[in-house]
């Protein structure tokens, strides 16, 4: 089984569930909790969990919120690789509603500096699969940044999954760029939400001969040369912060062991209910209480 290697952004993580309507100009109570994120963090976790050997490229300060997110990623049998320097270090705060839903304000820091010379060779030795999140697509120098992974990854015969999140930061950046980038990267599956793909004219198909359609509480499907839904595995939400995360991390994982993409589907299912019954985006770490 090859490496699942994921590219991107690795943040420090606040997520904040408020017990009551936030009240300006005073104190909300609130339960708060501090953990590594980003989607390329989450989605490298979630493998690891699933059975995957992981890695995550990023660029990451050398300063103490940089160190403890690294830390927790390789507590969860994540490898990180890439540069470590000047800050300061990524942070996304959620906020988490009685329902699970969630607004995330992000700062992405230092992880939006990951530069083309930033990535060696030897961080796509041995991978089967390559993540790369949109939000490395929306900018230099992490547009070259990833173009360079994915030349790297394509000539080691490994093949790639883009996320075409999200809607927002692709409207604000200007969305036909984005996309000529997905084109020029040509991946072998696309990721992405109903609201996310319907960014795309001529449908997820002119992106990739697979789609997996994320749908939230109504479960994920399969399209493009396989067309199949599953619905959401039962259990109790808690929150449903990092979700698709967790489905895009199982589902590589499969995927990476030899799968078909039906049961890769299914895998990553299994991961996002495992993901939805705690708190926080990433999966446990071994030998720690949950959440």
């Amino acid at each position: 089984m090859g490496v699942v290697a994921t590219l991107g952004d690795l943040l420090l993580d606040v997520s904040c569930r408020p017990s009551t309507t936030l009240r300006p100009d005073t104190d909300t109570p609130s339960a708060n909790t501090l953990e590594a994120g980003g989607q390329a963090a989450n989605v490298a976790a979630w493998a690891a969990t699933s059975g995957a050997a992981a890695r995550l490229i990023c660029r990451r300060a050398d300063d103490p919120a940089g160190r403890l997110a690294a830390e927790r990623c390789r507590m969860r049998g994540v490898a990180v690789v890439g540069p470590s320097g000047s800050g300061p270090s990524g942070i996304v705060v959620a906020l988490v509603g009685g329902d699970g839903g969630r607004s995330m304000l992000t700062d992405r820091g230092t992880s939006a500096l990951l530069a083309p010379a930033d990535i060696d060779e030897r961080f796509l030795d041995d991978v089967s699969w390559l993540f790369v999140s949109c939000y490395s697509l929306l900018a230099e120098p992490t547009i070259g940044a990833a173009l360079r992974a994915v030349a790297l990854a394509r000539a080691r015969g490994a093949s790639i999954a883009v996320d075409i999140a999200s809607r927002g930061a692709i409207e604000e950046v200007g969305v036909e760029g984005v996309l000529a980038l997905v084109r020029e990267i040509n991946p072998d599956i696309v990721l992405a939400t109903a609201d996310e793909l319907a960014l795309v004219p001529a449908g997820a198909i002119a992106l990739a001969s697979l789609t997996v359609l994320k749908q939230g509480p109504r479960g994920a499907g399969l399209r493009g040369r396989i067309n199949v839904d599953r619905p959401p595995c039962a259990g109790r939400v808690i929150d449903t912060l990092g979700a698709g995360d967790a489905l895009t991390g199982g589902m590589l994982a499969a995927l990476a062991r030899g799968a078909h993409p039906v049961d890769a589907l299914d895998a990553g299912m299994r991961a996002a209910a495992s993901c939805v019954e705690r708190r926080g985006a990433m999966p446990p770490v071994p030998g720690e209480p949950t959440a």
